[in-house]
């Protein structure tokens, strides 16, 4: 069994379209469809076979609230010198591969068709994609029918484990806060102690202010306003 090809240089400059791509598109009339206006489209770009072709998952959702579903495999055929698009969709495409070459971080490729000749060219930019399809019915006179921009999508932040954290002031102010309201939980306890406290003293004041007034009744163990039970603080 021969061992499996290793890519060259024209198929690893294709991973500059590795990327989930997102960007709008400007339609106008074709001789396959009539819709107008701007369509939200997303493209999700992979190396695949070892880094020999792109894969692509292509998602267009149209103004007339249809959606175009497309499935792209892109790669170099060295026999011919040439870079090789096919282009399978929900419409049933199943047409000849577009034809062409990747040079200078664009990729131009061609299709004959039965209405009409098509063009695509794909040029990428760092994070920006941008893509220009144009038919022709004579290969002289393109006129473009679909124009998009694309950005590449933002990875997800993946966080450091926990354990290799650093415990910021945005982590540390709940706990902060739960202190803060434990404080005010015993200060208030401490109020209502103190409250009962002397509440507890003026009625034992009371009561011996009112036998003194009144000798006869000293007798008594204690006077009306003396409280039943005694208050015992623990410091």
């Amino acid at each position: 069994m021969p061992a499996p090809a290793k890519p060259t240089e024209h198929q690893k400059a294709l991973a500059a379209f590795e990327s989930k791509w997102q960007g709008t598109q400007k339609l106008s009339p074709a001789p396959w469809y009539e819709t107008t206006g701007k369509a939200t489209t997303t493209i999700d770009a992979k190396m695949s076979l070892g880094g020999l072709f792109v894969v692509m998952d292509y998602v267009q959702k149209r103004p007339d609230n249809t959606t175009l579903q497309a499935h792209l495999i892109l790669g170099y055929n060295a026999g011919k010198s040439e870079h090789q698009l096919f282009w399978f969709d929900t419409q049933g495409s199943i047409g000849a591969p577009f034809v062409g070459k990747f040079e200078g971080g664009t990729l131009r490729v061609t299709r004959p068709g039965a209405r009409a000749e098509m063009k695509m060219e794909w040029t990428v930019k760092a994070t920006q994609l941008t893509i220009v399809s144009s038919t022709s019915t004579d290969g002289k006179t393109w006129t473009p029918f679909s124009e998009g921009t694309f950005q590449k999508a933002c990875a997800p932040r993946r966080l450091p484990p926990r354990h290799s954290r650093q415990r910021s002031s945005t982590t540390r102010a709940p706990r902060c806060l739960a202190r803060v309201r434990q404080g005010s939980v015993a200060r208030g306890r401490g109020r209502i102690v103190r409250a009962v406290w002397h509440r507890a003293r003026r009625s034992r004041c009371a009561s011996a202010a009112w036998e003194r007034r009144a000798p006869r009744r000293a007798h008594l163990a204690r006077g009306p306003c003396e409280p039943l039970f005694a208050l015992r603080f623990h410091v």
